[in-house]
């Protein structure tokens, strides 16, 4: 009896031991996926979204 409940709670602390996770050091930067259209900016060209808030970043205007 005294194996069956010692085999028993090693196999539960092993267990609990592999399948717990550690939260990482560093902040867990997400993944975004932006939606696939397109805007054509004042000098012409067209930019798709980026970025973490999936903006459309035009190229500044030059001054020519």
């Amino acid at each position: 009896m005294y194996k069956a409940v010692f085999t028993l709670t090693l196999l539960t602390a092993t267990v609990t031991a592999c399948t717990q996770t550690s939260a990482p050091d560093e902040v867990t930067q997400l993944k975004v996926a932006c939606t696939e259209e397109a805007k054509q900016c004042p000098d012409g060209s067209f930019v798709g979204r980026s970025g973490p808030h999936c903006e459309f970043i035009c190229p500044p205007l030059s001054s020519n």
